[in-house]
């Protein structure tokens, strides 16, 4: 049995029709400009905040992810603290410069694609 036409319409289908209004675009004022737009050259490229930032974040991960769960098995807070600080110090700087060359190359290819 063939369904008549009305019924095949959209406006008359058993579904719910969800209408969402589009909002037009926001505009960003000059003051939220984010420093990543700002960065018009490759002298501009803030390489020491990059790969300190990079390097402190790294070894606090470090720190945390292999001090804590160190400490919570072993029972002991100081030996898995010492654990994690070693492995921070000898992981934090190698691990962190890699973290902040592929941050440093994502500002590149942000420049490359204006």
């Amino acid at each position: 049995m063939a369904l008549p036409d009305v019924a095949r319409t959209p406006q008359h289908s058993d579904m719910a029709t969800i209408t969402v209004p589009h909002a037009a675009p926001r505009v960003r004022e000059r003051s939220e400009t984010r420093r990543v737009d700002a960065i018009t050259s490759m002298e501009e490229i803030p390489y020491t905040r990059i790969y300190v930032t990079s390097i402190l974040a790294v070894a606090a991960l470090f720190l945390l992810g292999v001090g804590t769960p160190l400490a919570m098995y072993l029972d002991d807070f100081w030996g898995g603290m010492g654990l994690g600080g070693m492995c921070a110090l000898w992981g934090g700087p190698s691990f962190g410069v890699m973290t902040g060359s592929a941050r440093v190359s994502g500002y590149m290819e942000r420049l490359e694609d204006h």
